[in-house]
């Protein structure tokens, strides 16, 4: 009885539908809360109804997305444990495109779709240096400089123990 369905975003974008879930992709892009606006409310009679919003970081242009990102991080350093749940991957300030050992540190693809040779590679044959660090290592573009999605201190600050995490391979 379930089906699948895209929608595009748009000022009529799933509105009319009963959704059960949804899934935002590239929400970096996203201008604006036009797509919480055509999906909350056709959500709101369901039981446990869930919207899943991702991507990698964006400039500042990406109000919607950044918003999310500040929601979710006040979320987590208020322990906030219902209605919200908030995951961030970025590598940790300072960290470099070639050094091997800081991908499986915070990247969830290495070991499983990627290796971090694969993903280092990637990042250095782009020829904008400052798109692949908003791309790979999920830092927000702001201006010519870049800020970690995470402040420094913060990454690992007793929530993970960098030598426990689980490098598949090692």
């Amino acid at each position: 009885g379930s089906f699948y369905g895209i929608e595009a975003v748009g000022l009529t974008s799933g509105h009319g539908e009963t959704l059960d879930l949804a899934f935002n992709d590239e929400s970096f892009k996203h201008i604006d809360f036009r797509v919480d606006q055509s999906q909350r409310p056709a959500m709101i009679t369901r039981p446990n109804a869930q919207q899943w919003t991702w991507s990698t970081q964006g400039d500042d242009g990406s109000v919607y997305f950044n918003a999310k990102c500040e929601q979710g991080r006040e979320a987590v350093l208020a322990g906030v444990v219902e209605g919200i749940c908030y995951f961030e991957w970025s590598a940790p300030e300072g960290a470099e495109f070639d050094d091997l050992d800081v991908w499986p540190r915070f990247h969830p693809a290495v070991g499983f779709t990627q290796t971090a040779e694969t993903l280092r590679d990637e990042a250095l044959s782009w020829t904008d240096a400052n798109e692949a660090k908003r791309a790979f290592f999920n830092w927000r573009k702001a201006g010519s400089t870049f800020e970690s999605a995470l402040p420094a201190g913060e990454w690992f600050d007793g929530r993970i123990d960098p030598d426990d995490v689980d490098v598949p391979g090692e």
